[in-house]
């Protein structure tokens, strides 16, 4: 496996190439670009110098000979280092002189020019020139220009490259120093290490990472002290029913205690509250497990609430309080929801109520209203009586009732199944005091969900 060191050098130093050779290409198409048009524009100048010459000859003998073009001709040879060669002819396309640069390479002495360009005098034509242009690289002020440029950009390149590669390898250092050093603490974070610091890093994506790291050793940290407290918790609630059905055996075994009809009550319920706890337990780690999915249906709310009312009247009758269900819109409202999940999390919001509205010993009205909210459907359970501000928080955690003497009934886990519910529809859950002295709790899930089966 690579390292990021490597990685980081390679990506660098393949840049740099490439870069160069784009660098090479685009001189070389400039080049031969330049060189297309410094022909071309050899080529214009030498025909008009030629057609001066041309039209001069024969302005003054009145025709174009070998003999009278021969000495005119050579009198312009000065500037035919730019070219390779060149023709003269007459009226009729007849060869009067011919020139071959000597120094030229590659031209064959048989080599010859067609007649290209007309001379003309006064509309008519009196001759004919052609002309063939040197190589660009053959004039020697043109090859020491490309001779130059071409060490220039090599220079340039040797340097940059230089100069690229030594900034590459720093910065991969420094990169490679942040990973090495990020490595090592999650390392000491796997092997159980929950008090390392995590400094600030100099680019934003180690920087993200040492952020995650230092919210997931939160996390573990929160989790740990909340398994701890988990496990304590369920040692209490099961140590102390178990105790009293050990006592209780244990004498009716040894003749202590008669096992009459209310010692059988007292015992079926110790082992009732136990069976509680374990379902409760093996209901929320279903719930929470990620390999659990819901089964979505589409859900009618009025009859929804009809199962709620005639479910809980009588336990709310029981308990002195009164149990209304509502629906707080106009027309038919129906809602995507997994409806086993949504019943037991419902369930426990009322029984939690009509717990909270007994033991707070008042009495009055429990209200169970589903609400359309834009794209969102909100179940709301309100009940009399009032949570400290300090213990809202704590609610939903695992095993949390809000009393140091733990004497309320129940798993203590009916809340947390709630949220998990609510987590595991893609919604949520709140609690809070109201101004005429209530509890709310208000379960919020989208109207939209997975397609429904």
């Amino acid at each position: 496996m690579r390292s990021l060191r490597y990685k980081l050098l390679l990506i660098i130093i393949l840049a740099i190439f490439f870069n160069s050779g784009i660098m090479v290409a685009a001189a070389f198409w400039g080049s031969g670009n330049s060189s297309r048009e410094w022909r071309s524009m050899v080529t214009t100048q030498s025909i008009r110098r030629l057609a001066l010459v041309v039209e001069s000859l024969w302005l003054e003998h009145g025709e174009l000979t070998l003999t009278n073009s021969r000495e005119a001709m050579n009198q312009i040879t000065n500037f035919t280092d730019e070219l390779a060669s060149f023709a003269v002819y007459d009226s009729n396309k007849t060869p009067v002189y011919y020139w071959r640069n000597q120094a030229y390479p590659g031209l064959s002495p048989t080599h010859s020019l067609k007649p290209q360009y007309a001379v003309l005098h006064e509309g008519n034509i009196i001759g004919w020139v052609a002309c063939l242009p040197s190589d660009f690289y053959f004039i020697s002020t043109n090859r020491s220009l490309v001779i130059r440029m071409v060490q220039t950009l090599i220079l340039g390149m040797v340097l940059s490259i230089a100069a690229a590669f030594a900034i590459s390898h720093r910065m991969s250092l420094s990169a490679t120093r942040d990973a090495r050093m990020l490595a090592a603490l999650l390392g000491k974070l796997s092997r159980g290490d929950r008090s390392i610091p995590f400094p600030d890093q100099s680019t934003s994506e180690f920087q993200a990472i040492a952020r995650a790291s230092a919210r997931l050793q939160d996390t573990l940290i929160k989790e740990k002290r909340q398994r701890r407290q988990w496990t304590q918790d369920i040692a209490h609630d099961l140590k102390t029913p178990v105790t009293a059905l050990r006592g209780q055996l244990e004498a009716i075994k040894d003749g202590v205690f008669t096992l009459t009809d209310e010692r059988f009550k007292t015992l079926e319920g110790e082992f009732a509250h136990i069976d509680k706890l374990v379902q409760d337990l093996s209901l929320l780690s279903r719930v929470e497990s990620p390999e659990m999915l819901p089964v979505i249906r589409k859900l009618d709310a009025a009859s929804f609430l009809g199962q709620i009312q005639s479910r809980f009247t009588p336990v709310a009758e029981a308990s002195g309080l009164t149990l209304e269900c509502s629906l707080s819109c106009k027309g038919k409202l129906t809602f995507p929801a997994d409806p086993d999940l949504l019943s037991r999390a419902i369930n426990n919001l009322v029984q939690n109520a009509i717990q909270h509205a007994r033991s707070s010993g008042r009495s009055g009205i429990i209200t169970v209203e589903l609400s359309a909210e834009g794209s969102d459907v909100a179940i709301t359970v309100e009940n009399p009586g009032h949570i400290p501000e300090s213990n809202l928080p704590y609610l939903f955690e695992r095993l949390y009732r809000g009393d140091s003497g733990r004497s309320t009934p129940g798993s203590g886990l009916g809340l947390t199944i709630v949220r998990a519910v609510a987590d595991k529809l893609g919604g949520s859950v709140t609690a809070r005091n109201t101004s005429r002295g209530t509890v709310r709790m208000r379960l919020v899930l989208p109207r939209r969900a997975e397609k429904p089966v």
